[in-house]
């Protein structure tokens, strides 16, 4: 069932979803990278990234977004392509890569977060993989390949990656509303919450008040040193009845756990 209709920009080919699922960003064909709130499913933000992008994937921590295509003005197949880094705190753009070897027509970001890989189409043979440092956002490597399609990466198989999971004491309840979050993660070194109405911590059980009626949707980001994962869940605050002070303070248990 369709719950609601976003208009964006001119041909849109691909989205893409932060980790704490709050924000879906689609390429356009149209020289754009819209950027849509899950919340009131309208668009916030329209990024011009002055080219044609097609492919477009969200780093593990939900902090940039990668897209790319052929740069406006040619043809498929030719060695134009191009990768713009954009920044989802301001969704601005902080660089952009020229990639040498065809169309780029498949784009993948590590489970880490350290590198891009970028495949390119090119009609005379020659495609490439372009391989991207993340931490300067440059092209640190080219190599020659075969007819590329899209990109699957396998993780190590020694890799342990962290699995992210928590409860909550409660879901809903009257403002204002204290929350004690309770972390069940595993494989995990570092927490990074975000409550939905600003606040953030980086303890692992921590506990928020919310001081307003409203959705908010609480996100943990997880990480270790072989990846990050997320989970986020709904509280929902209700308005104080006047004059009753024991709903404010008090919350409904009802599922209280992490949804995803």
């Amino acid at each position: 069932m369709v719950t609601a209709t976003v208009h964006v920009g001119n041909h849109p080919s691909r989205v893409a979803v932060t980790p704490d699922g709050k924000k879906v960003y689609v390429a356009n064909w149209g020289h754009y990278v819209s950027v849509v709130d899950t919340a009131t499913n309208t668009v916030t933000a329209t990024v011009d990234v002055d080219n044609s992008p097609d492919e477009i994937v969200v780093n593990p921590t939900g902090t940039k977004v990668y897209v790319a295509g052929m740069k406006k003005g040619y043809a498929a197949g030719t060695d134009d392509g191009f990768v713009s880094a954009i920044g989802t705190s301001n969704n601005t753009i902080i660089a952009t890569m020229d990639i040498v070897g065809g169309s780029p027509i498949g784009l993948a970001v590590t489970p880490d977060g350290k590198t891009v890989y970028v495949a390119n189409s090119n009609i005379s043979g020659n495609s490439t993989l372009s391989v991207i440092d993340t931490s300067n956002d440059t092209v640190s490597a080219t190599v020659n390949i075969e007819t590329p399609g899209r990109i699957a990466i396998i993780p190590d198989p020694e890799s342990v990656f962290p699995v992210a999971n928590f409860s909550s004491n409660v879901s809903e309840g009257f403002a204002p509303l204290s929350v004690q979050f309770t972390d069940s993660s595993e494989n995990t070194t570092g927490w990074n919450w975000n409550f939905g109405d600003g606040a953030a911590s980086k303890e692992q059980n921590p506990a928020h008040t919310y001081l307003s009626p409203g959705n908010y949707t609480a996100c943990l980001i997880v990480n270790n040193p072989d990846g990050t994962d997320s989970k986020f869940t709904t509280i929902t605050v209700l308005e104080s009845s006047s004059g009753d002070d024991s709903q404010s303070s008090g919350g409904s248990s009802k599922g209280g756990s992490s949804g995803g």
